[in-house]
C-alpha cells in the first residue's frame, strides 16, 4: 500500500518559505477540525482510520502539527467519558438559591 502526501497549509492558505510546508495527508473522510478558543491558529484535528483500528488526535499550531497521540479504537469510550466527566456544570446548591 503506498500513501500518497501532499503540501498543504492548515488554514487553506498559501505557504511561503521552507518552513510553513510540512507534508499531511488529506483529512480522511471520518474526521473533523475543532477550532481551539484560547488560542489563535490553534486547532485539533480528529481523524479515524477504521482500517488500522485507529483514532488519531493531532494538535496544530496554524499550519504546523504540534502533537499527535494514536488511540486504538477501544480507547475511545473511555476518552468520551473522560471528556463529559469534564464538562462544567453549575453546582446545584448554587442554582436551587440563585
Amino acid at each position: 500500500m503506498s500513501l500518497s502526501y501532499r503540501f498543504v497549509v492548515l488554514d487553506g492558505g498559501t505557504a511561503n518559505g521552507p518552513h510553513s510546508l510540512m507534508p499531511i495527508s488529506p483529512l480522511p473522510s471520518r474526521g473533523t477540525v475543532l477550532l481551539g478558543r484560547d488560542v489563535a491558529g490553534r486547532a485539533l484535528r480528529v481523524s479515524s482510520h477504521p482500517e488500522a483500528g485507529r483514532v488519531v488526535l493531532s494538535i496544530w499550531d496554524h499550519d504546523r502539527c504540534v502533537g499527535t497521540v494514536r488511540l486504538l479504537d477501544c480507547d475511545i469510550p473511555d476518552l468520551v467519558r473522560s471528556l463529559t466527566a469534564c464538562l462544567v456544570v453549575e453546582d446545584e446548591d448554587a442554582a436551587a438559591t440563585g
